[in-house]
């Protein structure tokens, strides 16, 4: 969708599109009817407003991938509907997962499903595994969370909020345990339904900029290492 004109999206039904990309050079795209982007699908708000007008917009997520945000240059007036496909575990055990909250007013109660989510408290002085704590209430944008779903099942979440945009602080400690190896770990999630690459991420404060990061892989039970220049996905 471009042009200067006010547009609409009309229909008796959920349109569902595998790509969506507006460019207005002024005025808004007005929904009409509800909108589903497609798991792995991208919606590119790149210029102009987009009005939801009450109706739903929803990213939907599943095996085949979750549908994302591209770069945004306007705004979008009501409320997203976003998805986030969590895999069974291969080996049929509960399933640790993590997870980001991007969407204002997410809560623990939004994971359906979870029999626990944890965030990581870095200062707590002890053994590595020492830091975890339940979490509980609402979940801070920006935050890195891991839940435990039971069993071998998928698992779709959603929840539904504005589109979190612009710059996004999230803090880091580093706190001296008096052994190195324990010290510095952060939990921090994408605060974006998008993906980012870490080397884009700014870094403020004393040390070193981190050169890469880790993502946990519940199959293997393990953190895999990342390089700077690999993408932080969705959620």
């Amino acid at each position: 969708f471009n042009g200067s004109g006010p547009q609409s999206v009309t229909g008796t039904e959920t349109l569902a599109l595998k790509y969506l990309i507006v460019d207005k050079s002024a005025d808004t795209l007005k929904l009409e009817t509800s909108l589903e982007v497609e798991a792995g699908g991208i919606l590119w708000p790149t210029n102009g407003v987009i009005a939801l007008n009450g109706n739903d917009l929803t990213l939907r997520s599943s095996a085949a991938g979750t549908a994302a945000i591209g770069a945004v240059g306007d705004t979008i007036t009501g409320d997203l509907t976003f998805e986030r496909y969590v895999p069974g575990n291969d080996n049929g055990a509960a399933s640790f997962v993590n997870l980001s909250s991007y969407v204002e007013g997410t809560s623990v109660t939004d994971w359906s499903g979870a029999n626990h989510v944890f965030h990581y408290n870095e200062a707590v002085v002890g053994g590595l595994n020492a830091g975890w704590v339940i979490s509980s209430g609402t979940l801070p944008i920006g935050g890195g969370y891991m839940a435990q779903f039971p069993g071998s099942a998928p698992v779709t979440l959603s929840y539904t909020g504005g589109l979190t945009s612009g710059p996004i602080e999230v803090d880091i400690t580093l706190t001296s345990s008096g052994t190195a190896e324990n010290d510095g770990w952060n939990l921090i999630g994408n605060p974006y339904p998008a993906p980012v690459t870490f080397e884009d991420v700014l870094w403020t404060g004393t040390g070193d900029r981190p050169s890469g990061f880790w993502v946990y892989d519940g199959d293997n039970g393990a953190y895999t290492q990342k390089l700077g220049s690999n993408d932080v996905a969705v959620g």
